[in-house]
């Protein structure tokens, strides 16, 4: 450890106690300390190296050399009690075997989406008994095979204790490597992995071996009692793992477990998830993974009270897809689509299918032509029947839709871009129905199933809410904006579609890192998507040179104008937006205005955007601010850009299920998504009037009763300021204990809570006492017992399934409505 100023290093400070090892993972924190740089490395203190340059000197972080970085960020107050012990994203909500929501929830630790293959990584603590892979993909339709390796090492020559390889049309073959040479071949001859299939499998580690259950069509897994089979949700003996109701495999163990390091997948095979779960069982088995990504508004645009998830999520999927219903087709569910027609689609198909087989029957044959009509049939017995079609066909070439079909009690019941296009009636019984099949002419970019769908619910825009603006003087901001479609670590050069057109108000926000090698990018606005095509606006930062901007027409460059100030540094992160004007784009990076080039190509021809040359993106995606808010106060509804809303800081920001709009725009501090319950935590900076609780959960269905609890300290000892205490089927009991004694109760017989519905909570501190609002309406008010400023910490156990809570700052409203403006 050392300090380098004024050109030269310090005098250096060491610890012989080296925790980095090679091929480990490691977790750390560096705590800013009056003192100096406390460092912990796996939950233990290391060292403090002495502050020798003042902290507000300090403006930039540096990381650099033989280490791959899953994760960095900082924490605002930090404290010893509030240590992490385990980094983990929750991302799968497991169902039970009958479809209704669970009340168990998995983690996958460091999850990793859509990795670039072949992807080497390491097994973050190593792997231990009990652990699981859970790896979602699709097998593309031209592949001829792929592996997965758990290795004793990230090298080419390290060791394998296991690989898997599914071969297709053929067997599944499993070896181990060791001393570089292969050692005796096992194999199981019934392989579930098909061409242009999805599948999801998990690959437990047990005591004997590597256990590897596969889901796909038409999964049934048995437990095999006394010879005879009867069908559960999922249980395995010793040895014993069912794939389609067919006895699998368990590769045994022939290196050692704490060997074992690092994770390598290769060949053809498309991944969109995979991580570790820890501590997994047969009785947590998943037959059912939801995500929620949507917010649902009503057909006038407004906020919604409804929020929907979509059940098996598939991000960019492979065409021809093809891959099962979980749980089967019923009535009141939804399919939802959104994806983009190609400028050069000629048509594409959307089947609800009897299986997943070329030859299986059609229920519903979805068949939009361009430039025609859209044909509508079904498949049976060997034929196609007869036909139906409406010649107003929503999908044009080049431009993005989404698609709802809803499944009625007499059909199939289609809405694109939020008209009703048509209904389909039934020919084929929804009980036969078991496979979606996509294919043709036609860029997916999500699909998947909603559950119990109403119209009420329609969505008219889904968007991902990333980022809160904060102002360029750190303090919180007084504007929210979305990201529509975002893209994440995109690999460049990129070339996609911009959903629904550019137009006036808009502005690509970008996120990213130049390389330390870098030579020059662009980021191009473009009439289409071929090599060839007009480019209204090309942005081309020049290393250690100027910025040069320029439009390209009629397949010639046309008069360059260029910046001398060029903000875009080697080795450093910058933020840029790129606002549409009236009068042209308007460019800022890092908060400071860049430059505005005039337009020179009408926006309404600009359809695509390019980005390729040297730069590292994290993010991107289009936004456009609705409204402009000053203390809490709309202060003007502005379809425009203003330099005001910025951002110097990215947080994250909620909305609430209430569809009135509000006065009041709000951050989560410290926000939880998906706690393990039962859950303690810090309440960041103590308790003060003018603060919030906000709780978004789902009481299970066999749940009894939970509680939500304002305490002075995290032990069973300390006092309770407020026991809120919802018990189902009867009461809400709020009660203090203090002193070690329970006070007198406080019985409200009004219970919001109901088994399998879910809810939103505000706990408002107020002068008086805290005041309960759940939905939006005034529930309870319960009276100060123990003085705010002792209040630090918060507890939340018992029957209930948390998305996410977090503290929030209020003004003096009633009722209390969190809200965040959707666009256009």
């Amino acid at each position: 450890m050392n300090s380098f100023r004024n050109g030269g290093w310090e005098a250096a400070e060491s610890i012989s106690d080296n925790p980095f090892k090679k091929g480990q993972a490691f977790e750390m924190l560096t705590v800013i300390k009056s003192e100096g740089y406390q460092v912990y490395v796996n939950g233990k203190e290391q060292y403090t190296f002495k502050h020798r340059i003042p902290l507000e000197k300090v403006s930039a972080l540096n990381i650099v050399g033989d280490v791959a970085v899953n994760l960095f960020g900082f924490i605002r107050n930090w404290s010893t009690s509030s240590f992490p012990t385990e980094v983990t994203t929750k991302i799968i909500t497991l169902g039970s075997s009958r479809g209704e929501r669970s009340t168990v929830q998995s983690e996958i630790l460091q999850p990793v989406q859509n990795p670039v293959l072949p992807y080497v990584g390491p097994i973050s603590g190593g792997l231990s008994e009990g652990m699981a892979l859970y790896l979602q993909g699709v097998v593309p339709t031209n592949a001829d095979q792929f592996e997965i390796n758990f290795k004793t090492g990230q090298s080419v020559g390290d060791d394998i204790a296991f690989c898997f390889n599914p071969r297709m049309e053929n067997k599944v073959v499993m070896n181990s490597f060791r001393k570089s040479g292969w050692e005796a071949e096992e194999s199981v001859s019934d392989n579930p992995f098909k061409k242009g299939q999805a599948f999801e499998m998990l690959t437990v580690i047990r005591s004997e071996g590597y256990q590897v259950c596969v889901l796909n069509e038409s999964l049934h897994i048995r437990e095999r009692t006394l010879g005879t089979c009867h069908h559960t949700s999922f249980v395995a003996l010793d040895h014993q793992v069912y794939v389609n109701g067919k006895e699998q495999y368990t590769f045994k163990h022939r290196i050692p477990l704490e060997k074992v390091s690092a994770l390598n997948i290769v060949g053809d095979v498309a991944v969109n998830l995979f991580g570790f779960i820890q501590n997994w069982s047969t009785s947590s088995f998943l037959t059912e993974v939801t995500t929620k990504i949507i917010t649902l508004g009503s057909s006038r645009g407004e906020r919604s009270t409804v929020q929907s998830e979509i059940l098996q999520p598939v991000q960019n999927p492979v065409l021809p897809y093809v891959g099962p219903i979980s749980g089967g087709l019923r009535e009141g569910m939804a399919l939802y689509l959104q994806g983009v027609v190609p400028t050069n689609a000629d048509r594409f198909e959307i089947n609800f299918k009897t299986g997943q087989s070329l030859g299986d029957d059609i229920a519903f044959h979805l068949n939009p032509r361009m430039d025609q009509k859209v044909v509508m049939n079904s498949f049976r017995n060997g034929g196609w029947e007869a036909v139906e079609s409406f010649s107003d066909n929503p999908f044009k070439k080049g431009q993005a839709f989404e698609m709802l079909t809803v499944i009625k009690s007499e059909g199939y019941q289609v809405y694109v871009n939020g008209k009703e296009q048509y209904t389909f009636k039934h020919r084929i019984p929804l009980e036969k129905v078991s496979a979606l099949n996509i294919v043709g002419g036609v860029a997916v970019t999500l699909f998947g199933f909603i559950q119990n769908w109403s119209t009420s619910s329609f969505p008219t825009e889904v968007t991902t809410k990333i980022i809160t603006l904060g102002s360029s003087r750190g303090e919180r901001s007084t504007v929210q904006s979305e990201i529509l479609q975002p893209v994440q670590n995109p690999v460049l050069p990129y070339v996609g579609p911009i959903s629904g057109g550019l137009r006036e108000g808009m502005a690509l926000y970008l996120q990213g890192v130049v390389p330390t090698n870098a030579d020059r990018f662009e980021i191009n606005f473009k009439t289409g998507q071929s090599v060839g095509d007009d480019i209204a606006f090309c942005f081309n930062p020049r290393m250690e040179n100027k910025v040069v901007m320029n439009s390209f027409r009629k397949s010639g460059w046309e008069a360059e104008e260029s910046v001398s100030d060029n903000p875009f540094k080697k080795g450093q992160a910058f933020e840029m937006f790129t606002v549409i004007r009236s009068e042209g784009y308007q460019v800022y990076v890092n908060g400071k205005e860049q430059y505005t080039f005039k337009h020179r190509i009408p926006l309404e021809k600009v359809s695509a955007l390019n980005i390729v040359g040297g730069v590292a993106v994290n993010l991107f995606g289009f936004i456009q601010v609705t409204y402009i808010f000053y203390r809490s106060e709309i202060l003007c509804r502005n379809p425009n850009w203003s330099i005001s809303s910025f951002p110097t800081e990215v947080t994250t920001n909620i909305i609430s299920s209430c569809g009135e709009r509000s006065t009041v725009q709000s951050e989560i501090l410290q926000p939880v998504q998906n706690p393990t319950l039962p859950y303690v935590g810090q309440i960041p900076e103590g308790m003060r009037e003018g603060m919030a609780l906000y709780v978004q959960g789902v009481v299970p269905t066999n749940a009894k009763r939970f509680s939500i609890n304002f305490k002075t300290g995290p032990t069973d000892k300390d006092g309770i300021a407020l026991h809120f205490n919802p018990r189902m089927g009867s009461n809400v009991v709020m009660n203090s204990f203090l002193n070690g004694k329970w006070g007198t109760e406080q019985i409200v017989s009004d219970n919001p809570f109901k088994k399998g519905k879910d809810f939103e909570l505000f706990i408002i501190i107020r002068s008086e006492g805290y005041q309960v609002q759940i939905k939006g309406q005034q529930h309870s008010m319960y009276k100060h017992r123990i003085p705010l400023e002792k209040v630090n910490t918060i507890d939340i156990n018992g029957n209930v399934s948390i998305s996410y809570l977090g503290f929030v700052m209020v003004s003096d409203i009633s009722p209390l409505v969190l809200y965040i403006p959707t666009m256009y």
